[in-house]
């Protein structure tokens, strides 16, 4: 008992210790970043430079501060508010709706998205990723999924207005939503048709050969086989997901996968198989992801 609660102290003084490093090399890399941003905003530097640098002090900020790359955000915005490069507006709205969202500030995240939707209508730009982005916090929201369906279903008409002339984009655009849908589904508890909806983003995530996104089609695919009890074809999807994560480098999913992998082989009574996959998620995590450790501890 007392040598777990030594091993779980050391581990917690171990994070710490590395939280606080990486912040202080963080702070410094801020320090300069502001340095350079004050000389181009004194020197009158093009709006496309100014915006380089405040990309990569938000970038950073993300991290370790949400509050201040809130206002990161908001400083943005009000240095770009009249600037005529309409995509450099747009996107520090976006930056800022998408922190009040990860943040459940569901209200503010729906306000700042409004006024990209105004921007963008002014400006004859295409609406599809600003419907997904309003459907995304109607979905956050949970009891507002109707709206949520209403906004993803207006996405894919706005997608089908530009598949000629940006069939990428608009593929992409198809596939989130189909995904999104999807997700709504299983949450009403249709897991055939989720499924279905599911295996259609797949699709069209291979046609255009997606690596990140394709990760993540595996990976919920593999989820709800997982729910569905069917343990084979949810190893054959998590597997998948794994496997390109290796390959890609691609790191949001792969420890939740393995996870879910190795619950997978506990229910077919594949406990080796099982061990092996947690054991992979703590050397994951130890190597490239400390702050997971206590979510793979659980299992």
């Amino acid at each position: 008992m007392r040598k777990s609660f030594y091993i779980k102290y050391v581990l917690i003084f171990i994070i710490f210790c590395s939280f606080f490093t990486s912040y202080s090399q963080n702070q410094q890399k801020i320090d300069s970043l502001e340095s350079i941003l004050d000389e181009y905003i004194t020197q009158e530097k093009s709006d496309e430079l100014k915006d380089e640098i405040f990309v990569q002090i938000y970038e950073e900020y993300k991290i370790y501060d949400w509050k201040k790359a809130t206002e990161t955000s908001k400083r943005a915005i009000a240095l770009f508010l009249y600037s005529e490069n309409v995509q450099i507006r747009v996107s520090w709205y976006e930056r800022l709706g998408f922190i009040y969202l990860q943040e459940g500030m569901y209200s503010l995240a729906l306000e700042v998205f409004y006024n990209v939707y105004e921007i963008n209508s002014n400006n004859k730009i295409n609406l599809g990723w600003t419907y997904v982005n309003l459907g995304n916090i109607f979905f956050a929201q949970n009891l507002q999924l109707p709206k949520a369906v209403e906004m993803y279903e207006a996405a894919l008409t706005e997608f089908e207005k530009i598949i000629e002339t940006n069939e990428d984009n608009a593929l992409k655009g198809y596939a989130v939503c189909y995904n999104n849908l999807g997700m709504i589904k299983e949450k009403e508890g249709k897991p055939d048709k989720a499924l279905e909806l599911y295996k259609d983003a797949l699709s069209i995530r291979l046609q255009i050969n997606s690596a990140y996104e394709l990760t993540h089609s595996y990976y919920v695919i593999g989820l709800l086989f997982n729910l569905k009890q069917n343990y084979d074809s949810s190893i054959y999807y998590l597997t998948r997901s794994i496997n390109l994560s290796n390959e890609r480098n691609i790191k949001e999913y792969i420890v939740e996968a393995l996870i879910n992998r190795a619950l997978a082989y506990a229910y077919q009574n594949l406990y080796n198989n099982s061990k092996n996959d947690i054991n992979k998620a703590l050397k994951y995590c130890e190597e490239n992801a400390r702050w997971n450790l206590a979510n793979v501890y659980l299992y």
